[in-house]
């Protein structure tokens, strides 16, 4: 039998990090998960087995030997790659792509219950890192991820293993339901909020707006009942005119308190 299989590789954005994963299968039928978490120089990050952190310290040129039974593996970065090496031999050359095994899978199929498992093993990873991944890459594995275990839902008859892919897929389903109302409850945050701020724009620009002074009913011209007292008719001196107002009673020729005959306005200093 052969002593070890890469059953699958992911890569993607783990917050600022990123991170990398082989998930290898040995003969005793345990899966084993290798990353490496890494930032962009290589300069913070770690590398864990199984979610068990192995070593902290990250350079460029790191080799970092992990036993495993009578297995020997080794995370090698050089520069800016990482490579998981099995007696020097890098894993990943042997890779099959997890869409073409499953195709070949559904023409002859003899070791279906183990590559259930593994898909299972593959999907529990997935959930513990979910959440550390943006918003796209979470969409694109839940709906790859849910696609996979609906094709193994309909080729398997093991009750047991049925009924494990149907928590999984409620898993995945509830993430993206949760997801969803996330979605919806920031999009209607930031629509309130629009709002709010569109009404406090509204109140200062009212608060800011040159208001009209008041004018006292005794200041206030008797015609236009607008504008100050600045004039007074002569020959009668009554002082209840402004200029404009003024000036239209001298055309009308009388004043419109005591209807006399006026001959002019003047100026008056309050």
């Amino acid at each position: 039998m052969q002593e070890y299989k890469l059953i699958n590789t992911r890569e993607f954005p783990k917050g600022k990090l990123l991170s990398k994963e082989w998930h290898i299968r040995i003969k005793n039928g345990f899966v084993y998960v290798f990353a490496v978490d890494h930032d962009q120089d290589f300069k913070k990050g770690s590398v864990k087995l199984n979610n068990c952190i192995l070593e902290t310290k990250m350079n460029r040129n790191l080799k970092l030997p992990i036993k495993i039974e009578n297995l020997k593996f080794e995370i090698v970065i050089v520069q800016d790659q990482c490579f998981l090496l099995m007696n020097g031999r890098n894993v990943e050359v042997f890779e099959i792509s997890q869409r073409d095994f499953q195709s070949e899978n559904r023409l002859q199929n003899p070791n279906l219950d183990i590559q259930i498992q593994e898909m299972l093993v593959v999907c529990d990873s997935i959930l513990s890192a979910l959440f550390d991944m943006d918003f796209h890459t979470q969409q694109h594995h839940i709906n790859e991820q849910l696609s996979n275990l609906e094709i193994f839902l309909n080729q398997t008859q093991n009750q047991e293993l049925r009924g494990q892919i149907q928590d999984k897929i409620e898993q995945f389903n509830q993430i993206q339901s949760s997801m969803a109302q996330q979605i919806n409850f920031e999009q209607n945050k930031r629509q309130v909020k629009k709002q709010i701020v569109i009404k406090e724009i509204k109140d200062l620009n009212e608060e800011q707006k040159p208001q009209k002074p008041e004018i006292q009913q005794d200041t206030c011209c008797i015609i236009c009942m607008d504008r100050e007292i600045t004039h007074a008719l002569i020959p009668c001196g009554h002082q209840k005119y402004c200029e404009q107002c003024a000036l239209m009673s001298i055309n009308l020729q009388k004043c419109s308190i005591c209807q006399q005959p006026i001959t002019g306005s003047m100026k008056i200093f309050r």
